[in-house]
């Protein structure tokens, strides 16, 4: 399990990889390094997934959009990718059926062609049939859908997952394969030997303390800030990211019953109806300025620099497996380290069941959230009969229980309020009020967690409500 005042420690040893950044690119890099048998170190300068990485859609997928375009490869990956993490990880990765409705009288036929070639791509890894469907098999399965004009629908299948889960299961994962891993600690100097960078130096946050790791090679996984990282290089270099804004709202389950997705609804959300909001930012690639490029998908670029820097920007999460593979490929001939073959295709991430299949459904009872623990299910929920404090549930609107508060901070590197409410559960994403309500009682199990006094817990609600409200439209 994760402890950072371990870890911390061990950031003086030698290391093969350092990785900055500790959202999907940067994690999933840090397992297959420590798969692959280097030495292998990742500091985060906020918390795993802060960023864009907890801020997704939420859905595995191949990217039907992309069909339209032509770019079937890129399809074909992402499906592939998809089928390997709904295996890997069937503990957070779950079947959604979509039901795309068709208003024009070719809309049907046009988008069904498409779905079954999705079909086809994906082969064996396929997570159902797609067909199209009637007028009323579409208003059966989204009864609040707009009912005029519609004609039929298709429907088709991708994949769900809880992205900050499973990036802490990533996180995890790089730690049972032998990864150094240390969150809220910054970098604010690259290390260099010879003229090649060999190295960097971090401030913990928590301490005030610098730390220097040694590595082989640096690998900038940070996504939107990859050119905050670049320029403590040189300051000069020409930007590489084009950040791109996605905006999700969350909306009482009223407003959509069943399993399915919707563009048209009868009734019109409102702002008090919206739950929470909350917005990512996606790293896209510019392509002036790029001096020495490896461009290995269409969908994620690695960039080298003249000193050894290692940087790669773009992709999903989907593909973050395949963007870790390719990544440390490339670090490695840098590095100069000993060529080994990615392992991580069939790689089960930590607590992922050995062979019974996982049924998923909605968080909306404390059973249903602990399902996405895995095989460490039994353990938080042994916490919460071993302490009555920590046996009760979070809110009365939220699916949590107390215990995996304290489980967040003994063995998932949780160190804030934020951390907790955000990322080790999904409370203010799912119902920003409810978490802001609950911020209190979390604060007060985290301080006796880690023996932090009154005032520390009255800092945390303080700096909770803020990022809260943020997530209000009201």
């Amino acid at each position: 399990m994760l402890d950072r005042a371990s870890n911390l420690d061990r950031l003086s040893e030698p290391f093969d990889l350092a990785i900055v950044g500790g959202g999907a690119t940067g994690l999933g890099a840090a397992v297959e390094a420590a798969a692959r048998g280097y030495r292998t170190v990742l500091v985060e300068a906020r918390d795993f997934a802060q960023g864009t990485s907890s801020r997704s859609t939420k859905l595995v997928h191949g990217g039907v959009r992309y069909l339209a375009q032509g770019n079937v490869g890129l399809v074909r990956e992402a499906l592939l990718e998809r089928g390997r993490l709904r295996r890997n990880a069937a503990h957070l990765v779950g079947d959604l059926e979509f039901v795309v409705p068709a208003y024009a009288w070719w809309s049907g036929p046009y988008y069904g062609v498409g779905l079954k070639l999705y079909d086809v791509l994906a082969g064996r890894h396929r997570l159902g049939k797609s067909q199209l469907l009637s007028r009323a098999q579409v208003l059966e399965r989204i009864p609040t859908l707009e009912p005029d004009q519609l004609k039929g629908g298709v429907r088709y299948f991708d994949g769900q997952f809880d992205d900050a889960r499973l990036a802490v299961t990533l996180a995890l994962t790089a730690d049972d394969l032998g990864a150094v891993l240390v969150n809220h600690a910054r970098v604010v100097a690259l290390v260099k030997s010879g003229g090649k960078i060999r190295g960097l130096r971090l401030v913990d946050d928590e301490s005030g303390r610098e730390h220097e790791v040694t590595a082989k090679v640096v690998v900038n996984a940070t996504g939107v800030f990859a050119d905050a990282i670049r320029h403590l290089e040189d300051p000069e270099v020409p930007p590489l990211v084009a950040p791109s804004q996605g905006v999700h709202l969350v909306l009482p389950d009223a407003f959509l019953p069943g399993t399915h997705a919707a563009r048209y609804l009868s009734r019109d959300p409102t702002r008090e109806d919206v739950l929470s909001v909350y917005a990512g930012l996606r790293p896209l690639v510019r392509t002036e300025g790029a001096a020495r490029t490896a461009s290995l998908s269409r969908d994620h670029s690695i960039f080298e620099s003249p000193g050894g820097l290692v940087t790669i920007v773009g992709g999903k999460w989907t593909t973050y497996r395949r963007m870790g593979e390719d990544v440390v490929d490339h670090a490695a001939r840098v590095g100069e380290l000993p060529l080994r073959p990615s392992t991580t295709a069939s790689l089960r991430l930590h607590g992922a069941p050995e062979d019974e299949p996982v049924v998923h459904s909605a968080a909306g009872t404390p059973s249903e959230a602990l399902a996405a623990y895995g095989t460490d299910a039994d353990l938080v929920r042994e916490l919460a009969e071993v302490d009555p404090e920590l046996a009760v549930p979070m809110h009365p609107r939220l699916p949590y229980l107390m215990s995996e508060v304290a489980w967040a901070v003994r063995h998932e590197m949780a160190r804030t309020v934020e951390d907790v409410l955000s990322r080790r559960t999904r409370a203010l994403v799912l119902d920003a009020r409810a978490a802001l309500e609950s911020a209190p009682v979390v604060a007060r199990v985290i301080a006796r967690e880690l023996g932090r006094d009154e005032a520390w817990e009255r800092q945390q609600v303080a700096a909770f409500g803020k990022r809260a409200r943020e997530s209000l439209l009201t």
